[in-house]
């Protein structure tokens, strides 16, 4: 299956350069492709199978990956509202702005910028939830994406995509 996918993808080259020596290199590689697979004892279906396995386990850990990310904003967010009335004051957001700032991926923002975001509209825990989400993916080095709460609390749903 792999030496048909490498070999379909030289054809156009092929056909644009129509040199023999393409050819060649194509069934050389194909050849070494045979002959390593059959030293190690694999089959190219079983080459195969292997491949789409790793691809599964990667999108998987990737999932796992946006779900710790978003974990670390919800626990900035809840252990800043000190007072557990679920909505914050000046105080509390300035603490949320220092522990953003503490997170290695949020290091390089501005803490007046943060402010800002942060205390524009209204200021229950789940729009600063949103927001802090927000700030999170856009900041962030890593690219994870992921909407902190459901539509029904004025959030997104939680997106499994990957940019």
């Amino acid at each position: 299956m792999i030496c048909t996918l490498i070999l379909k993808r030289f054809i156009f080259l092929v056909l644009i350069i129509r040199q023999p020596m393409v050819w060649n290199r194509l069934k050389q590689m194909e050849e070494s492709l045979r002959d390593l697979l059959d030293r190690q004892g694999q089959g190219l279906d079983r080459l195969v199978a292997t491949v789409k396995q790793n691809n599964r386990v990667q999108k998987r850990m990737k999932i796992y990956l946006k779900a710790a990310a978003l974990q670390e904003v919800v626990t900035m967010v809840l252990r800043s509202d000190v007072d557990r009335n679920s909505t914050f004051d000046d105080d509390e957001i300035d603490l949320l702005v220092l522990r953003m700032q503490e997170h290695p991926d949020l290091k390089h923002m501005d803490a007046k910028v943060l402010k800002k975001k942060l205390t524009r509209g209204n200021r229950t825990i789940f729009t600063v939830l949103g927001k802090a989400n927000d700030i999170y993916n856009s900041g962030a080095s890593g690219t994870l994406t992921a909407s902190v709460a459901p539509r029904s609390w004025g959030g997104g749903d939680i997106k499994r995509s990957v940019v």
